[in-house]
């Protein structure tokens, strides 16, 4: 949960401006990707996306290292998504917090999202004076 691929990417070599597709398709040109590099933004999608049996699939087939933390996070990640589409917003912050103490405190972004979506949440169930006192 602690955004590996974001770790493994570094910073965006633009600053993280947008750029256009031309010259997007110009730095896929230029840029070699190892196979390493490429098993790896592999097995991260499936780890984060909550794809635990293609997952230790590829990892046999691929002939990887076994990543042991984030196949582990991958049902702790399946459980956080479900929480949020139940509507259980504070079950799914401690569920992060219990997992990855520090993201919601580097992460101010997801932290506020996370609460807009408990607003929400209260404004949907007509929790008027609850959505208002939050």
């Amino acid at each position: 949960f602690c955004f590996r691929i974001e770790e493994q990417m570094g910073e965006p070599p633009n600053g993280g401006k947008e750029i256009s597709k031309e010259e997007w398709l110009k730095r896929m040109r230029e840029k070699s990707i190892s196979k390493h590099e490429m098993n790896t933004l592999i097995m991260n999608y499936f780890c984060l996306e909550g794809y635990l049996d293609a997952a230790n699939k590829f990892q046999r087939e691929a002939i990887i290292p076994k990543d042991e933390d984030n196949l582990y996070l991958i049902e702790d990640r399946k459980v956080i998504r479900q929480l949020i589409q139940d509507d259980e917003i504070d079950e799914a912050i401690d569920k992060i917090n219990e997992i990855c103490p520090l993201v919601l405190e580097t992460r101010p972004d997801l932290h506020f999202a996370l609460q807009k979506q408990k607003l929400i949440t209260l404004i949907k169930a007509n929790k008027t004076e609850e959505a208002l006192a939050f």
